[in-house]
């Protein structure tokens, strides 16, 4: 009798700790659901300067619209606003880290992603 009432609590004891070794085993990481679902909030910037040496320093970027009517569609070689859509960026630093990190040392390819741009001056 005092046989089986080890050999139950032993059962009992595995069944234990194989149930909580397996539901830690196959929870999900909840950080990494939330990181793969996190929407963004566009964030549209415009660039104020005049060549394309500036398009990497922050001190160009800004996040009100100064309205400049050179702004186009045309295929010209400087940004003028860009929308950032798969990042949060708060403010002009952030930006220039994007763009350093998706368009390194290529300001065309900053001035194509645009969503308007202007000549040169």
């Amino acid at each position: 009798m005092a046989l089986t009432k080890k050999i139950m609590g032993s059962v009992a004891a595995i069944a234990l700790v194989l149930s909580t070794v397996l539901t830690f085993a196959f929870k999900s990481d909840k950080s990494e659901l939330s990181e793969s679902s996190k929407q963004f909030t566009p964030t549209t910037w415009h660039f104020t300067g005049t060549e394309a040496s500036q398009i990497y320093n922050s001190a160009f970027w800004q996040s009100s619209d100064p309205s400049e009517p050179s702004c186009s569609l045309d295929p010209e070689t400087l940004p003028c606003a860009f929308t950032v859509t798969d990042e949060d960026i708060a403010n002009p630093s952030e930006l220039v880290t994007y763009l350093n990190t998706n368009y390194p040392s290529d300001p065309a390819s900053v001035a194509d992603a645009a969503d308007s741009r202007k000549p040169e001056l």
